[in-house]
């Protein structure tokens, strides 16, 4: 069981919510970052690959499955800590301080700890919950559970799942067209239309925003 002393959250809530920002502001704030970083993200994508490489090379995917599920654990029982993570408002030296004191105190083990203060060092801190949970699928994936995450700009029918399920299976799964795939769902206006598919390391952007990202770098390279 997490055991994050009491004193120090509810000096750390009162911080975050006595600023100025604290109400409309606050939650357009939060609501922005969760958008930008949504778990299908490439940034996401790249830093859990490799922290899943190192545990493979280390021997140490027990020790990062226990991390990333107590990490998870923490943000599910504490939901301001992950406001305070994407808070782009928070010093970044705040946020270091405070993640690396937790990590320590809850006995992360020491790959896992590094690999926080990679993020740090690159200032991702406000992606480090989409890297965890795209973390947590990745390792699903690895352990034979064969799910899929679908991030789109728009609700889905019942029967464009089943087509997508279809498609994914033929693309993922060659070998094994009769096997069960799970989706799971998620919606993300900001991706405008189309839609983004994880599944275990393999990440594809159909988005019309990464369209866009895409002709905006042709451009400035012109």
């Amino acid at each position: 069981m997490l055991r994050i002393a009491a004193s120090r959250l509810r000096v750390w809530g009162s911080t975050y919510f006595s600023r100025s920002f604290c109400s409309e502001s606050s939650s357009a704030s939060s609501t922005g970052s969760e958008q930008g970083s949504t778990l299908g993200s490439s940034v996401a994508s790249r830093y859990a690959s490799t922290l899943l490489s190192l545990a493979r090379k280390e021997g140490a995917l027990d020790k990062i499955t226990k991390d990333v599920k107590q990490f998870r654990t923490l943000e599910s029982d504490h939901p301001d800590f992950k406001r305070f993570l994407q808070d782009p408002t928070i010093p970044q030296g705040e946020k270091q301080q405070f993640i690396q004191e937790l990590l320590k105190r809850e006995q992360f083990s020491d790959l896992f700890y590094r690999f926080v203060g990679v993020i740090e060092e690159n200032r991702r801190t406000e992606d480090l919950s989409s890297v965890i949970e795209t973390l947590d699928n990745m390792l699903r994936g690895d352990k034979g559970q064969r799910v899929a995450y679908l991030v789109t700009a728009s609700p889905l029918t019942e029967w464009q799942i089943a087509f997508l399920r279809k498609r994914l299976i033929r693309r993922f799964f060659p070998d094994d067209p009769e096997t069960e795939l799970e989706i799971h769902v998620k919606k993300d206006p900001s991706l405008i239309s189309g839609f983004t598919v994880q599944v275990g390391e393999r990440f594809i952007d159909l988005s019309y925003r990464k369209e866009m990202r895409d002709v905006k770098e042709a451009l400035r390279q012109s």
